[in-house]
């Protein structure tokens, strides 16, 4: 499913978050705009990886863990408007 600007009016927003260093990455948070059915999280996770025109290969990695609405999913998860998405690299401490 592609994820454009076309037909604005059928889409939805949904909040990124991003901890850890791919918040160094990508920033805090983002907003991004989806169609209005929703999308897969995989997808987020491909859209944003490739958004600097070359994919970053943290985001892709596997041990990065994706969450909808706080609860950890697959990639195959459904996202849908309103939704707060975060992608959450393996934390370690001490």
């Amino acid at each position: 499913m592609a994820l454009s600007n076309d037909g604005l009016e059928d889409r939805v927003e949904v909040r990124v978050l991003f901890w850890g260093r791919l918040a160094e990455i990508f920033g805090r948070e983002r907003r991004l705009s989806l169609p209005a059915e929703g999308c897969p999280l995989g997808e987020i996770r491909r859209r944003l990886a490739a958004s600097g025109g070359e994919p970053d290969p943290e985001l892709m990695r596997a041990d990065v863990r994706g969450s909808v609405d706080q609860v950890i999913c697959p990639d195959s998860a459904w996202v849908r408007g309103g939704s707060e998405v975060a992608f959450l690299p393996v934390f370690s401490g001490g």
